[in-house]
């Protein structure tokens, strides 16, 4: 869950040849907001820096990269 969203950016990816790659995380990072324009980066820190955004990114290419006060965790049985 993510509280207090200001910024959202998303890019599709290609499901032509793998259709369940769209629902495979390939990696999470944290990137600064001041860089928006870098969507494939990845840092070697695992805290945010204050003006970090996080970045989801997918096997197939998709990404969803986020700025927001607070992230929550849930995990479903």
């Amino acid at each position: 869950m993510h509280k207090n969203v200001t910024f959202k950016n998303s890019a599709n990816g290609d499901n032509s040849e793998f259709p369940e790659d769209e629902n495979t995380l390939s990696g999470i990072s944290f990137f600064p907001n001041s860089m928006r324009e870098i969507n494939d980066g990845f840092m070697e820190h695992n805290k945010p820096n204050e003006n970090d955004d996080i970045i989801y990114l997918f096997e197939n290419g998709k990404m969803f990269r986020l700025n927001c006060e607070q992230i929550e965790l849930i995990a479903e049985k």
